[in-house]
């Protein structure tokens, strides 16, 4: 098998052996406040802590719906849980400028545990809050929602006699460097009996809390004027309070029609109610008796009852507090202590103690008392950021999303190790880390390297000009590469008669004659032995002779054959045990009685005790060119002499 194919196997086989093992999420802590306007009633759930934390949380959910207020420019990406079942988000509310606002909303149920997880950019920051309310008496409206920003415009609020609460979005302080934001935000309000409240915050309320101001103030009834200024950048829900018939019991004065007296009028949720007597009958004020609040929770029959302790059932109808395994997430509270619903493993009942129980993933129960169940619980959870998710696999991006991980291919061509030290350029491919093979270890890998078994051939490596291989991987051998274009047998001589010198030229034919005791062009010992070797010498395979030896063998014990034909010592230097091994170009052409050549060694040992000689004198005489080749033509010779015949010819009839 091929050793890509077998490592790409094997590395495949492990990802998909590998056990997922449960990590436990650490959740945001959240603050719980009570949240009550002119519309209806609601639980405001607010980070603790610094405002960069990680924004994953849960909490439960006791109405039919929850908003979540976002900063859109910060969150990239949202997914919510309702036991454990991602909830479909619906955009209730969305504006950009001066900066993004999203609200979203997901339908839940009594009872319901509400996962969170986001991509967020500012951590919790990202999202400002969380509100649970009943979307058909809800506490801000998300069919008509209107967001204000700063102090943009003021809210009038048409409020009957009672407490009333408001919120200010995105007011933080605590950073996790030590840093604090104590900018300030004035809130205002005012009605019928004056200022009601006026209150400056340099940091969120409720003490302790990240990303709002939430505070309370009481209204005698009327219309109020709703205000804020700030010096910083917050928002805020404008409410909308529907006008009543009355506010206060002073807007129902008795009156008298003919004998019918309509007195004693009161305000009730708005709308004024009358007793109808006799106009000489007044109605009679009575005392009231506030509720003993001092509760103990006791078993009655099947049921546990939160009653009045000292007083019979017809005075207080108790609640009952079932706990079964509909209401196995219950926390109620009886006599300022909190009790809450498990599963014991046997059945359910109510505690007032967490127990320490191990958690258990897939048998549907709350075993630790921690509100949740199986996957939605913490220490069931898969992964909380995207580091738990590292496959420590370059080729393949891993991310958490929904407590779950994701593993996408890196894109093609990212480069990777394979962990093979016999491939080379390892690079990513469908989400697999590939190399090339590199069988000679000389670096180039199978798709580049000509010779893989010979770790001398490679890209990049010196041309040797008499081996009949193509060392340096051009595609090219010998005298056709123009690396060896100053190689001695790769040198045409200029032809006699003018110029002078030497030139390179191009391959042409050229008659050669095996026999005629010359060594000639394209001639050498192996197809003209007669002429290129001497007695007892050998024969270098497809190698022109020039030296005095072809292997190692000719040159005897301590001696080796160099590329250039020489026998060489093969002298250990004391301390190394590196090995010499130099290989040299061939001379260049004779420069002022001189020729010159580079050697490398190939085995690097940074020593030079064997190293060839890269300069000598020339050893090729130049050809005899221009007028002296001329003059010692024979051709010369014959016009000479019948010149030197006719002037003696010429002398000679003269003298006559």
């Amino acid at each position: 098998m091929d050793n890509k194919i077998l490592f790409a196997t094997i590395i495949l086989s492990m990802l998909s052996l590998s056990p997922i093992v449960g990590i436990a999420c650490e959740t945001a802590d959240l603050t719980s406040v009570s949240f009550n306007s002119c519309t209806g009633f609601g639980e405001l759930f607010l980070y603790s802590g610094y405002q960069e934390q990680n924004p994953y949380t849960r909490f439960i959910s006791n109405f039919d719906q929850v908003l979540i207020f976002t900063r859109g420019d910060y969150v990239s990406s949202l997914t919510v849980k309702v036991n454990d079942v991602e909830a479909q988000k619906t955009l209730v509310f969305e504006e950009t400028s001066p900066f993004h606002v999203k609200v979203y909303s997901i339908g839940t149920a009594v009872g319901s545990t509400v996962s969170v997880w986001a991509s967020s950019s500012q951590g919790a920051r990202g999202i400002q809050g969380y509100l649970a309310q009943n979307s058909s008496s809800p506490a801000i409206d998300a069919t008509t929602m209107q967001i204000v920003y700063d102090d943009a415009s003021d809210n009038t609020l048409n409020l009957l006699a009672g407490t009333y609460d408001y919120v200010v979005f995105d007011k933080y302080t605590k950073f996790n460097n030590g840093a604090e934001d104590k900018r300030g935000l004035s809130v205002y309000i005012e009605g019928p009996e004056g200022v009601v409240y006026d209150n400056t915050y340099t940091e969120p309320f409720p003490y302790g809390s990240q990303g709002a101001v939430v505070d309370s103030f009481t209204a005698q009834g009327g219309s109020y004027l709703f205000s804020i200024e700030t010096e910083d950048s917050v928002y805020w829900p404008l409410i909308t309070c529907e006008e009543h018939e009355c506010y206060t019991d002073l807007d129902c004065q008795s009156y008298c029609d003919i004998s019918v007296s309509y007195a004693g009028g009161t305000c009730q949720m708005g709308t004024c109610v009358y007793e109808i007597q006799n106009c000489s009958e007044l109605p009679t004020e009575e005392d009231c008796t506030l509720w003993n609040e001092n509760t103990i929770l006791t078993q009655n029959a099947s049921h546990y009852v939160c009653s009045l302790e000292g007083c019979v059932k017809e005075y207080y109808d108790p609640y009952n507090y079932i706990c079964d395994s509909f209401f196995e997430f219950n926390v109620e509270e009886c006599g300022g202590q909190e009790y809450h619903c498990y599963f014991n493993g046997t059945n359910y009942t109510w505690g007032d103690s967490f127990p320490d129980n191990e958690t258990n993933c897939t048998d549907g129960h709350d075993n630790d008392n921690d509100g949740l169940t199986d996957e939605d619980d913490s220490d069931c959870q898969e992964c909380c950021i995207d580091d738990d998710c590292d496959d420590f696999n370059v080729c393949t991006i891993d991310t958490c999303i929904g407590g779950n991980c994701t593993y996408t291919f890196a894109e093609n061509g990212t480069v990777c190790d394979d962990g093979n030290n016999n491939t080379v350029n390892d690079t990513c491919s469908l989400g697999v880390c590939f190399g090339e093979s590199d069988n000679d270890g000389d670096g180039y890998g199978n798709l580049t390297d000509c010779d893989e078994n010979n770790p001398d051939v490679h890209p990049g490596a010196i041309e040797l000009c008499a081996n009949g291989v193509d060392d340096d991987c051009d595609g090219l051998i010998d005298c056709d590469d123009s690396d060896c274009s100053s190689y001695a047998s790769c040198i045409t001589p200029a032809p006699s008669g003018g110029g002078g010198g030497f030139f390179i030229a191009p391959t042409v034919s050229t008659i050669t004659e095996c026999g005629n005791d010359k060594c000639e062009y394209k001639e050498n010992c192996a197809n003209c032995p007669e002429d290129c070797l001497d007695d007892n010498e050998v024969c270098c395979n497809n190698i022109t002779y020039t030296g005095d030896c072809c292997t190692d063998y000719d040159c005897g014990e301590g001696f080796e054959c160099t590329l250039d034909n020489k026998c060489l010592a093969t002298e250990i230097v004391v301390g190394t045990d590196c090995l010499e091994d130099w290989a040299c170009d061939d001379w260049s052409e004779c420069v002022e009685g001189m020729q010159a050549r580079t050697c490398v060694d190939k085995n690097n040992c940074g020593t030079d005790v064997n190293k060839s000689s890269e300069t000598q004198e020339c050893t090729e005489a130049p050809t005899i060119t221009g007028l002296f080749a001329f003059v010692t033509n024979p051709v010369f010779g014959v016009i000479a002499s019948a010149m030197a015949i006719f002037l003696i010819l010429l002398l000679w009839r003269r003298k006559k």
